[in-house]
């Protein structure tokens, strides 16, 4: 095989061939590196010091040692259309890095066929060898070693580096306010129909600091919808927005993925309306919504208390041939759930069991804190039973969640016993949780028994909240017992915790009493 050297580059040494590959020392005036067939890989820095003293063994060795240290390896050759998943497959029974693939991009931000894979263990990336020249759809893949330390250190910093790097760059720019105004103005915009929520919002406004961001980082596709994915984790949306038209002006094609993450970074901004806008955008252009684009969608919707709607998203997913799954459902039961509709989250329930999916842990604390918001605690208690029964364990959120059932259904027996038994399963409490138990004792008035559960939150390692104190002060009122209550005010304010101005409202009502 001849090696992949550039026409400016000049022959040092010549060495003659190792294992049937041409080996030789070159320069493209930077200094010698070592030249094995394909690879290129630099000199250690003891030998650059004098290259005419190199020999073929100590040449060899170095090979030698990087080859069965390396754990990077180039593919060449891929099909254009391949994805991750698909190159993974390729790799099966070897173990990549989580973030271990990077698709190589032309200058275009089209994919050129080729990717670094970073293995686990460089006995993997040996194994992984041995699949070199192996056919995958209509062409043949061929694999190299990635020797070079300085290729290996590129690799590693596209994956997460340069993605950290590249999100702040990001993150860090002032807001475009021509692309703020459009998408508000979309939020604005008339609804005479349902199909109106679903209108495709049309060509954005580039912002113009992103767009010069992204093309000097020669952001691929892929990279882009990572870049999307993590600005809506940090609920920076607008951002979100800005790579996505920066993307489109630049003519780089958006996809299923995309769209997923982009409606995903809507429902974690609560902008349930916007993501309709990018469902009606993504079928304009051909694509397809899945199940994870309707449990987003749902679950957008349910953060905006649209529980209508997204119902009607189930409806139309089901009318598509999509099959909605268990995190499906359970969006449309918190949906239900945050608009206070016990009656449709259960009926949703029964619609989960009858489409032969079983319920999970987060399905049935979704359905007690449903029961929680009407005050239906000995339904919550049922549900509770008949969760444990089939063999599930409930969680913090399970138990906080009755906790709060029986507070609002004037049940602070009941909701102790679930402390108690939330202790017993070893689950351990958090704030919530003894805001919750203390909130049951002071919805009935019971102040001594709000302040033994408050006494002990404060030999944990757990610190009162703002709302810790709220409900320990609310439990003085029906006594009248002002003294108690502005005592533990003072007892906040050394703590460092602001009262808000519920606090005062609380400690005015206490005082009147």
């Amino acid at each position: 095989r001849g090696g992949f050297r550039s026409a400016e580059a000049r022959l040092v040494r010549d060495f003659g061939s190792l294992n049937g590959s041409a080996l030789a020392l070159m320069d493209r005036g930077s200094g010698p590196y070592i030249s094995w067939g394909p690879i290129n890989t630099p000199l250690p820095f003891a030998l650059r010091l004098d290259p005419f003293t190199i020999t073929y063994e100590s040449v060899s060795e170095v090979l030698s040692q990087r080859m069965d240290s390396c754990s990077v390896i180039k593919a060449v050759g891929l099909p254009l259309d391949v994805t991750e998943d698909e190159l993974r497959d390729f790799f099966r029974g070897l173990e990549i890095e989580p973030d271990g693939v990077i698709f190589q991009p032309r200058r275009d931000g089209t994919f050129n066929g080729q990717a670094f894979v970073k293995f686990v263990a460089p006995e993997d990336a040996n194994r992984a060898m041995e699949l070199s020249g192996t056919q995958m759809g209509t062409r043949y893949v061929y694999l190299f070693k990635q020797l070079s330390e300085e290729t290996e250190s590129s690799v590693n910093e596209t994956l997460a580096q340069r993605l950290k790097r590249v999100v702040g760059d990001v993150q860090g720019t002032p807001i475009c306010e021509a692309l703020r105004d459009v998408v508000s103005e979309a939020e604005l915009g008339l609804v005479n129909s349902t199909e109106d929520l679903f209108r495709p919002l049309g060509v954005l406004p580039v912002d113009e600091n992103v767009a010069g961001i992204l093309k000097a980082a020669n952001v691929s596709e892929s990279m882009a919808c990572k870049m999307i994915s993590e600005l809506g984790k940090r609920r920076r949306l607008e951002k979100c927005f800005a790579i996505y038209s920066s993307m489109v002006a630049r003519g780089q094609n958006a996809n299923l993925f995309h769209y997923n993450a982009l409606i995903s970074a809507c429902a974690k901004s609560d902008r349930w309306m916007i993501s309709l806008r990018f469902m009606g955008e993504m079928e304009e252009r051909g694509l397809s919504p899945d199940t994870i684009t309707y449990s987003s969608l749902i679950s957008a919707c349910g953060k905006g208390k649209q529980w209508e709607i997204a119902q009607q998203l189930l409806q139309r997913m089901v009318d598509n041939g999509v099959s909605p799954n268990i995190i499906t459902y359970n969006s449309l039961i918190s949906a239900c759930e945050k608009a206070g509709r016990l009656d449709q989250a259960l009926n949703v329930f029964d619609s989960l069991v009858a489409a032969g999916l079983k319920p999970d842990v987060i399905t049935y604390s979704a359905l007690i804190s449903s029961c929680e918001k009407v005050g239906a605690w000995e339904t919550a208690v049922g549900l509770f039973q008949e969760m444990k029964q089939c063999g599930l364990v409930p969680d913090v959120i399970t138990y906080n969640a009755l906790m709060s059932a029986c507070d609002k259904g004037l049940q602070p027996l009941r909701a102790q016993e679930s402390f108690e038994l939330m202790l017993a399963d070893g689950i351990q409490p958090d704030v919530i949780s003894y805001a919750a138990l203390i909130s049951s004792y002071a919805s009935v008035g019971d102040s001594s028994n709000a302040e033994r559960v408050f006494s002990a939150l404060k030999e944990t390692d757990l610190r009162p909240t703002n709302a810790v104190y709220n409900e320990v002060i609310r439990s003085y009122e029906a006594g009248g017992e002002w003294e108690k209550a502005m005592a533990l005010a003072e007892e906040q304010q050394r703590e460092g915790i602001e009262l808000v101005p519920f606090s005062y409202h609380l400690l005015v009502a206490v005082c009147e009493k």
